[in-house]
């Protein structure tokens, strides 16, 4: 059996930014008979920067992604996003808030 999900990784305070990892988990196991192989990868796909100016999303190769696409596909990252802006900006509306009304 394949699985690949997309996963939230703990964040990385980085001066005034902190840096929301988004990686790839892919696991593959197959049990034959009284036999059984288990094989995973964990890579970074995306960081979502938060600071003073918002958020934003870039690819692994420093690319901006649509940030309303990459809340759409993994799961957690709005909850993760709504923490760490309630920590470094208390009294500021969360993304997840603003996302909403979009």
């Amino acid at each position: 059996m394949n699985r690949m999900t997309l996963a939230v990784d703990d964040p990385l305070k980085v001066g005034d930014a902190t840096l929301i990892p988004v990686v790839e988990v892919f696991s593959f196991s197959k049990v034959q008979g009284e036999r059984a192989a288990f094989a995973a990868r964990k890579r970074a796909k995306a960081v979502v920067a938060l600071g003073p100016w918002g958020a934003v999303a870039l690819d692994v190769s420093g690319e901006a992604l649509s940030l309303r696409e990459l809340l759409d596909r993994v799961p957690d990252l709005e909850v993760r996003m709504a923490e760490v802006e309630r920590s470094i900006c208390p009294g500021r509306r969360s993304t997840d808030e603003v996302s909403r009304k979009k």
